[in-house]
């Protein structure tokens, strides 16, 4: 993929503005980062991200939200590349739409919270029971860290 769009945006920051626009409820950016996605022949990536989006940011505020996004990225992409008609083409219509509809929804990052505490109480269960902690002087200490250093390094 190109690291620009058709009019030289970064790719990474046409994204991100895509999604803080969605965030904040601005749904007339939101259909124009998601028009320059599409425009850039990108828009596979976008209704990918917007799905995302769907799920994290608006989350249970509005249930029926990733299905409809989802529904809405199989018949856009599941249509011929080339589009003839007159007027506007139909993948763009889907994909500024779905941009704009996501933004008018209200938003909360309760499933982002909920994943994040699954998978800490499921490290906790993998690593068993917390005992108390064992002594340990400065020398163990040191060798922990030197441990620790040399697996990032």
């Amino acid at each position: 993929r190109s690291e620009h769009t058709l009019h030289f945006y970064a790719v990474d920051e046409v994204l991100s503005a895509l999604q803080k626009a969605v965030r904040r409820g601005h749904a007339r950016n939101a259909a124009f980062w998601a028009g320059e996605l599409h425009v850039s022949g990108l828009a596979a990536i976008a209704f990918k991200r917007l799905v995302t989006m769907a799920v994290e940011d608006v989350g249970i505020a509005s249930p029926y939200a990733p299905f409809v996004a989802a529904t809405t990225q199989a018949m856009a992409l599941a249509m011929p590349e080339a589009d003839t008609g007159p007027g506007l083409p139909e993948r763009l219509v889907l994909l500024c739409g779905l941009a704009h509809w996501l933004s008018s929804l209200p938003k909360t990052r309760t499933s982002c919270m909920l994943s994040a505490y699954q998978r800490a109480k499921a490290e906790e269960r993998h690593r068993g029971p917390a005992g108390p902690l064992p002594p340990c002087g400065a020398d163990a200490v040191a060798a922990a860290l030197a441990r620790l250093y040399a697996a990032c390094i």
